[in-house]
């Protein structure tokens, strides 16, 4: 039976449209403002008025009201508490107490950001689709004034039961009508509803707005309620799961966790003289790392620059800038005995003396022995046979 309490207080009946109930909020709103009726029961009336516009405006909520009255809003939170609820439910027993709000289907989406977006938090609109009642047959599959009929295989229950006899052992098994689907009912073919064909079901597309929060990782789902499915047979909407997914690659920024990763390739004669690395950070500033070799000669590996990564959710913190330096080296260099020796005395190396280790207790290997390749596989099976290959003009590491 349909609740009528807050029907009553707008002068309304359960069968009113959305506009009857808009129309009879705003005439009884003006009526009983604070601003033209200043008494005490005048300010108790509009709040009641409020109160109830806002659950029969919303459909989700109104449906709630029709079926469960004041309480509604806590029937979806008992469920929840039922220690019960999830073990005895797919036996058909009910310990609840009283009726259970059934909810639809999630739906799951993908969202396209930006290592930007994910950086500096964002609002971003979307659409999406998701599965309601049919329009025309009001979720019903029935052609106008058409009926259901009562199904043959679970005589309206939308169960089937099963007994198995095993010795003195008897095994009762419960379980969804496979023939209504545990509807209880069916329909005959030419009482379908055109629109839906008896699926019951039409396709509405929605946008809506998230807030993506500063410093959100990739893999983490932020979660919409009771935005989702709303199918025939059900109470409340399902939940929105949102995924946020990169489709482009910043082109030169890489995040890995709270850090930011940045790639910066230094020529070696720039790295012994004076060397510039510049780079756009994600929060829109311009820096530039410089520095001369007569200070400090720069070197490859990792540098951190602190607090600039990203940011740490649900904290005033930051992570790291981490600038990753590879040197390029020439592949050859042509330099004369005095270029040599002048390279010599500015590194400040000492001559090796060879006599100690070139002698023939040594077998001597072209070096490097690897040629670069995409998978990285050693030509030869071993050293021995690219030795022997060279030593006859075929081998191919030149």
């Amino acid at each position: 039976m349909t609740n009528t309490g807050y029907y009553n207080i707008l002068n309304l009946n359960p069968n009113s449209t959305p506009g009857e109930i808009k129309k009879s909020y705003l005439k009884l709103s003006r009526q009983y403002h604070p601003d033209k009726n200043n008494t005490k029961e005048a300010e108790e009336k509009f709040k009641e008025i409020s109160k109830v516009y806002q659950v029969l405006s919303d459909p989700e909520k109104r449906k709630l009201y029709d079926k469960f009255g004041e309480d509604f809003e806590k029937i979806n939170s008992m469920q929840q508490q039922d220690p019960f609820g999830g073990m005895f439910g797919n036996f058909g027993f009910n310990f609840g107490g009283g009726n259970q709000v059934r909810k639809s289907s999630p739906i799951s989406i993908n969202l396209i950001v930006t290592l930007k977006d994910l950086y500096e938090g964002v609002s971003k609109k979307f659409k999406f689709q998701r599965k309601i009642p049919c329009k025309i047959c009001e979720g019903s599959g029935l052609d106008v004034g058409k009926t259901h009929n009562i199904c043959n295989s679970c005589k309206g229950s939308g169960k089937t039961v099963i007994i198995n006899r095993n010795g003195n052992m008897i095994q009762q098994n419960i379980s969804i009508c496979f023939t209504c689907k545990g509807a209880g009912k069916s329909i005959n073919k030419a009482d379908l509803c055109k629109h839906c064909i008896g699926n019951r079901i039409s396709i509405e597309s929605i946008e809506k707005e998230i807030d993506i929060p500063k410093g959100i990782e990739i893999g983490n789902t932020i979660r919409m309620e009771n935005v989702g499915n709303l199918e025939p047979d059900t109470d409340i909407p399902g939940d929105l799961d949102i995924n946020m997914i990169i489709e482009t690659p910043h082109p030169f920024l890489e995040r890995k966790g709270k850090d930011i990763l940045f790639s910066a390739k230094v020529n070696l004669y720039d790295a012994l003289n004076e060397y510039e690395i510049s780079f756009e950070h994600l929060n829109g500033k311009k820096y530039l790392l410089e520095g001369n070799g007569r200070d400090n000669v720069l070197k490859p590996g990792n540098y951190v620059l602190k607090n600039l990564g990203f940011p740490i959710m649900k904290s005033n913190k930051f992570g790291n800038l981490i600038i990753q330096v590879e040197i390029l080296f020439p592949d050859k260099i042509d330099l004369s005995t005095n270029q040599q020796k002048k390279l010599r005395n500015m590194f400040k190396y000492d001559q090796l003396d060879k006599k100690d280790y070139l002698s023939d207790d040594f077998t001597k290997i072209p070096f490097p022995l690897l040629k670069e390749s995409d998978n990285n596989e050693e030509l030869y099976e071993n050293e021995e046979e690219c030795v022997n290959e060279r030593n006859q003009g075929q081998c191919v590491h030149q």
